[in-house]
């Protein structure tokens, strides 16, 4: 919770902002009191919500980006990427976003390293993609879904936003992304609702041919794992 100011007559009226995350400047003002003297205050300024600004930054920062991010993944090192995050995550597009995240993943696996996930910049990695869902492709929030399960992260406002962000579109999902989609969430037994699970499942039946052997188990497994039987979802939903 942060506090702002706005000077209504002669009077400070105090404003409550909160959110995750804001972008913010400060000022001094100099403000009345009822009884008709002036103090100094420093006043945090909001401007627009992270979530309403572009991750774009310069040719010359992206360059700078992208060589601190090609450095510590080589170094296969979560700890180095994160360093990234801390310095640039500001500057971030939305790609270095989920190559980040997911390169974490893919070192980390299912160990919940507190010491990684707990982290201020992962955190930020975190609000970043909540902040952000709209300028993300449907393979990179699946993608996310994925990596979180691998992580064994289990965030509720994470899964949920982007579960409810993707629920949009499932119409339109290739297999790999209705494949990430269901086995992220199976791997942290999230379940998400009847109605996104019955379009998944609805999706996955007209692109059937698309899956590999490999993906249909695994399909299956993510649905006897969040204990839906995909014979009787649609018998679940209310009726109209």
């Amino acid at each position: 919770m942060h506090k702002a100011f706005r000077i209504l007559g002669n009077r400070a009226v105090a404003l409550s902002i909160c959110g995750r995350q804001c972008c913010r400047i400060q000022a001094n003002l100099f403000v009345s009191s009822p009884h008709g003297d002036f103090r100094q205050i420093s006043v945090p300024l909001y401007q627009q919500p992270f979530a309403q600004q572009s991750f774009a930054s310069s040719s010359d920062t992206n360059s700078e980006i992208d060589q601190a991010l090609a450095k510590a993944t080589e170094s296969h090192d979560a700890h180095k990427l994160l360093q990234v995050v801390e310095k640039y995550g500001k500057e971030f597009r939305e790609s270095d976003v989920i190559s980040t995240f997911t390169s974490i993943a893919n070192w980390e696996h299912s160990s919940g390293n507190s010491d990684v996930l707990h982290s201020k910049p992962f955190q930020t990695l975190v609000d970043m993609v909540i902040m952000g869902l709209k300028r993300f492709s449907n393979q990179e929030l699946t993608d996310v879904i994925k990596a979180a399960g691998t992580l064994q992260f289990d965030d509720d406002m994470l899964l949920d936003r982007t579960s409810q962000q993707l629920m949009l579109s499932v119409h339109k999902m290739s297999a790999d992304e209705l494949y990430n989609l269901a086995t992220g969430l199976a791997e942290l037994e999230h379940s998400p609702s009847v109605i996104l699970f019955d379009s998944i499942q609805e999706r996955a039946g007209k692109i059937s041919g698309e899956f590999t052997p490999e993906q249909k188990q695994g399909l299956e497994k993510a649905y006897q794992r969040l204990e839906y039987d995909h014979d009787t979802i649609s018998k679940e939903l209310p009726d109209k």
